[in-house]
Formats: structure tokens, C-alpha cells, sequence
């Protein structure tokens, strides 16, 4: 960033680069993306520390260490556990991934904050009610659903099967809060089956995640060895596609690693043929309901694809178009939470938010 001038008109001017007319700017106490001094978005401040952040559990967990709060009391409660995928070494690890190595390497360096494999149920629940009725919120923010997500599983895990297991979490936090404040999921599992998908409703799940990763069948084979060996690409679509049924149009929210397609020897030499290739999946995909997620891949240093080149700004732009094209074409709601419904620049409250920052 070149840091610009401060003036009585504003707190201090960020321009993205030299030549850029894109200027980040506070005026009138509020913080907003310019182009030629035309607001384009409005930039949220950070957001104050949540105050459960100060609280620990009698066994010397800190709160903040079992439940994250996104974006302050304008986001929502995440839940992260188990702390691992058992997708385990590289014959099955997603290249692009690199969370079991981190863990890994923390046990070789005794560097590991977290003493165990997964979050207790009743802390989670806990913190959970803590933040719903211990926090501050914007008038109409409080959430009123929760994200879990972890490691993938497909063998027991704790004795439990990935169902029972991520179930116990679920039914703990539909009425953390009390009947006033039914907490919904939003539940990031491996792709399942009709019947375990309508008992994971029936339980308070309202979004499903089940990431197919990369849409091409022979990058899908290489990039996701794991999800090839225990249940197939074709499996994975199937399941995903079928769970529409179940949790309803747009809810059912897939992710993608945007741009790994293109890693070398194996993907696409072009920018064109990624997007041709995305084109087919996005078509397939909504076409039957399915919302698919744009997460732009970042090489991850520790991940077999560590050192490999990101993808392009030319890439970006096009992959975000192309969603917002066919998004617009199969006349699919809003992706499901997070976003809180909304489209548009500025307005979308995600991570990886460019997509829907595409839309009107």
C-alpha cells in the first residue's frame, strides 16, 4: 500500500498502487472503496474483541479457543473440531491442504495450543449461549445459526461414526439458547446418503457443505486422492446434488479451491480451458439447485502444492463472472448465511466474498 495524505476531509487515503484510481478512504466516519471519487463499497471497520474472549472454562480452556465469532457482532459463531482430516499422508491428503502437516509439525516442534483432538460438546454449547445473550449486537445481526466444520471423516472418530458424531453437536445447540433462539447448522461433512441427510435436518441442520474441490474428473482423482480412494468423484456429485431434495434449493453450498485447476504438471495451461471446465460444473451444478462456493486457492507453504504460482487476476475476474452469469441464468437464491442474503459490492459478508460481490 502507498499511504497517502491525511486532510481534515479524512482519517488517511490508501491507494492500492501507483497507477491505481482505487483509493480506500474515510469520510463522514465511515470507511469506503473509491474509484475517481465514486464510492463503490463501504469497508467495515474491525470490529471490537468479543468480550468472551476474556473467559476460560474451569479446565483452563479458553473460550475463544473452542468458538470463533466471524466479523465481530455482525457475523456468526463457528465451531471448528475435529482438529484434524483423516485423510491422513500423502496418498490420500488433498494437495492443496495443508492443515495435517501443520499439526505435524507443531508435535514435532511440542508447539500445539490445543490439547486435544475435537471441542466438548457441552463447552461449545456454552460458549455458543455466551455469545447469542453475552454479546452486543447490531439491531437484527444476532445470528441465529451456527458453522460447523473440521476434518473430513470416514472411519470412527472418537467411537462415532462422522453422523453421530457432528449430530451430537448439532442437538446440543438447536436450544443452547432457549426456545426463543432455536440455533440452526450449518454443517460442513462429507457428502451423505438421502436418509442421513434428512435425519441431520430433522436435528436443525439448514445448510450443507460437502466441497467437491475441482470439478475435472482427472484433476478431482489427482488433487483429492482421499475423497477418490473412500468415495469416488462421481459419488460425490451424486450425493451433493441429491441432498437438494433434502435441505432445499441454494442450501445445499459446496465449495471449490478456485484457480487449483490450473496447478502444474497436471491442470489446464490456460486460463480459458479452466474456465470452460468450471463452466461445465457450475452448469451441472446449478442447473440442480446446488450453490457452488468460490474459495480462491492461495498455495498453501506446507501443502504438497506449496511454492506452485496463484492463479491470475485475469482468472479471478473471469471465475467470478462466469458464477455470477449462471447464478443469474438458473435464477438461484442468495448463497445461504454468511452473506446474509445479500449481493452486490460491499454488501456481502464472506471471506471469498467476490463472487457475490459481483452480483446486483
Amino acid at each position: 500500500f502507498l499511504l497517502g495524505e491525511r486532510d481534515s476531509a479524512c482519517i488517511v487515503r490508501v491507494r492500492l498502487n501507483p497507477a491505481s484510481p482505487y483509493v480506500v478512504d474515510v469520510s463522514g466516519g465511515w470507511v469506503g472503496l473509491y474509484a475517481d471519487g465514486t464510492l463503490l463499497a463501504d469497508i467495515d471497520r474491525y470490529p471490537p474483541v468479543p468480550k468472551f474472549y476474556s473467559k476460560t472454562f474451569p479446565d483452563g480452556t479458553p473460550y475463544s479457543q473452542v468458538v470463533q465469532l466471524l466479523w465481530g457482532n455482525r457475523g456468526y459463531p463457528r465451531v471448528i473440531t475435529p482438529l484434524a482430516c483423516q485423510y491422513w499422508g500423502p496418498k490420500e491428503e488433498c494437495l492443496y491442504c495443508d492443515i495435517n502437516q501443520n499439526i505435524r509439525l507443531r508435535k514435532e516442534r511440542k508447539a500445539l495450543t490445543m490439547t486435544r483432538q475435537y471441542q466438548k460438546v457441552d463447552q461449545v454449547a456454552e460458549v455458543v449461549k455466551e455469545i447469542i445473550l453475552g454479546e452486543e449486537w447490531y439491531q437484527g445481526k444476532r445470528p441465529n445459526f451456527v458453522m460447523i466444520s473440521g476434518g473430513s471423516i470416514f472411519r470412527k472418530f472418537m467411537g462415532k461414526t462422522e453422523e453421530e458424531f457432528f449430530m451430537e453437536y448439532v442437538k446440543a445447540l438447536r436450544w443452547c439458547c432457549g426456545s426463543d433462539w432455536p440455533m440452526d447448522s450449518d454443517l460442513q461433512t462429507t457428502p451423505v446418503e438421502k436418509p442421513v441427510a434428512q435425519r441431520m435436518y430433522d436435528a436443525g441442520v439448514r445448510v450443507h457443505r460437502c466441497n467437491y474441490e475441482v470439478w475435472d474428473k482427472n484433476l478431482f482423482n489427482i488433487i483429492c486422492p482421499g475423497k477418490t480412494k473412500y468415495l469416488g468423484r462421481d459419488e460425490w456429485i451424486k450425493r451433493t446434488v441429491e441432498q437438494v431434495e433434502t435441505f432445499g434449493v441454494g442450501k445445499v453450498y459446496p465449495g471449490f479451491v478456485a484457480g487449483v485447476e490450473m496447478a502444474q504438471p497436471w491442470g489446464f495451461k490456460t486460463v480459458d480451458e479452466a474456465i470452460a471446465s468450471n463452466r461445465e460444473g457450475f452448469e451441472f451444478l446449478m442447473s440442480h439447485g446446488v450453490i457452488p462456493r468460490v474459495i480462491n486457492w492461495v498455495p498453501e507453504p506446507l501443502s504438497a502444492l506449496g511454492g506452485h504460482e496463484p492463479p491470475s487476476l485475469d482468472y479471478a475476474i473471469k471465475i467470478d463472472l462466469l458464477w455470477y452469469e449462471i447464478w443469474k441464468k438458473y435464477n438461484l437464491p442468495p448463497p445461504p448465511q454468511g452473506e446474509e442474503g445479500q449481493m452486490g459490492p460491499g454488501r456481502a459478508r464472506n471471506p471469498n466474498s467476490a463472487f457475490t460481490d459481483v452480483g446486483d
